[in-house]
């Protein structure tokens, strides 16, 4: 659906199969991933003599294209070309580590890789989680210096409340009565 920029992953092409075959996906967990405008722009241009439902990359005469055909005729030359040296596997781990870089969650990047479990991605893309630590870091360092500073305000208010009170006559002397003599405290406010 590409006026929605999303791609769904229903079927794969098999090599494993005599003859190659489509089949669903692994554990038949068909899935919808999220394109970026970019390349939903470009396999609009791509795909203007084709069906909804055709090969996105079909081989000359229609069929599934094989990864070694795509391999030898097209990938590995454009890679060359750009001094890279990658293979198709390394694009699904440049798509992860810039989904985590963007800011997606484990289990945003797990659905957008199909994998089952978040533990999965975890497994595998941990290494692209090098910041959280210090992110977690500085986190609890801002929330520990707002529970300091809450505290403190508190503290100087308890302090000039006190200090107030404590001018008046005869508060000093019932403070210290009423911590020797607990048992005739008066419950305030369920205290």
């Amino acid at each position: 659906d590409l006026a929605n920029k999303t791609l769904r992953v229903a079927r794969a092409y098999s090599e494993e199969a005599p003859r190659g075959e489509m089949s669903p996906v692994k554990d038949h967990q068909a899935r919808t991933v999220p394109i970026p405008a970019i390349v939903s722009e470009e396999l609009a241009t791509f795909r203007t003599d084709q069906k909804p439902n055709d090969l996105v990359f079909p081989s000359a005469n229609g069929t599934p294209l094989r990864n070694r055909n795509f391999r030898r005729d097209v990938f590995d030359d454009a890679a060359e070309d750009l001094g890279l040296n990658i293979t198709p596997h390394n694009l699904r781990d440049t798509a992860a580590s810039l989904a985590i870089q963007a800011g997606a969650s484990v289990v945003a990047v797990a659905r957008l890789l199909g994998h089952e479990s978040a533990a999965t991605t975890l497994n595998h893309y941990a290494a692209f989680f090098p910041t959280d630590l210090d992110d977690v870091a500085s986190r609890l360092n801002a929330a520990a210096r707002l529970t300091i500073a809450v505290q403190r305000a508190r503290q100087d208010r308890e302090a000039r409340i006190e200090g107030e009170l404590g001018q008046q006559p005869g508060y000093i002397e019932q403070l210290e009565y009423d911590a020797a003599h607990p048992e005739n405290a008066v419950e305030v406010d369920g205290e």
